[in-house]
């Protein structure tokens, strides 16, 4: 009897220890403004969930409101996330501002959403976010098709590349010309440099073999296509890249 309750005792002891040691949890709720249909409902959903780190975000689809439940320091980042999306959708939009979240892993607690005025179906904006993220190995990129926005969160320089990069890829079809330029990192955040070359008329078809066949010829694996444009995307040391540019010069002939 008396071990019983020695351990009735500590089990409570280490529980009431636990319970100590739990982040402080809220809730609150947000009222949709804009978004109307259950499946822009979801999307703001999840891209909040993922941003913003929280363990519960749910839909309350008839009361249109959207409830978040988590660590009170990242629930401002949820409700700024939301407001950022939950907007209609305007030509010409700009970039916002950048916000600040509690101090996360690696630093990666800087957000920015980033409105696109040429790649507007599902299957651009999934492009440009497959090509941000691989190319800066940005963890944290998200879009939201209705208002055709990408969101991504992760360090200053982190930002800073992926303005450079979506500068250069959201540009208008079939008259686009990229600025030539590489993108110049300031803390050695990206050991080689970044270019994109637009390769106008190119079917995507086309587009995906000679990517194949510079990233054969160059022996470089960060290389992508990217068919809004056209354009390829290189990602290479400064001694490759004159190799690489030579097998793209000899791809298009």
């Amino acid at each position: 009897m008396r071990t019983r309750v020695l351990m009735m005792v500590a089990a409570m002891s280490a529980g009431a220890f636990a319970q100590k040691d739990l982040p402080s949890y809220e809730t609150r709720e947000v009222a949709f403004r804009h978004a109307s249909s259950a499946q822009q409902f979801q999307e703001i959903a999840m891209v909040v969930r993922v941003v913003a780190e929280l363990p519960f975000v749910e839909v309350m689809e008839t009361a249109g409101r959207l409830r978040v439940r988590g660590p009170s320091e990242l629930l401002p980042t949820a409700e700024w996330v939301m407001g950022q999306l939950d907007r209609e959708r305007a030509a010409g939009q700009a970039v916002s501002e950048v916000h600040t979240m509690a101090p996360r892993p690696a630093g990666e607690d800087r957000v920015r959403v980033f409105p696109l005025a040429y790649a507007r179906s599902a299957q651009a904006l999934q492009e440009t976010a497959t090509v941000v993220r691989s190319l800066s190995e940005i963890r944290c990129v998200m879009v939201y098709n209705p208002t055709s926005a990408v969101v991504i969160r992760g360090s200053e320089e982190q930002l800073r590349f992926a303005e450079w990069l979506l500068g250069e890829l959201d540009r208008e079809p079939g008259r686009a010309r990229t600025t030539g330029e590489e993108f110049l990192t300031r803390d050695r955040l990206f050991e080689y440099p970044v270019r994109v070359i637009v390769l106008p008329g190119m079917s995507q078809q086309r587009l995906q073999e000679v990517a194949a066949e510079v990233r054969k010829k160059s022996r470089r694996g960060w290389l992508f296509p990217y068919s809004p444009l056209p354009a390829i995307a290189v990602r290479t040391t400064r001694e490759e890249l004159p190799v690489a540019m030579k097998a793209l010069e000899e791809a298009v002939r």
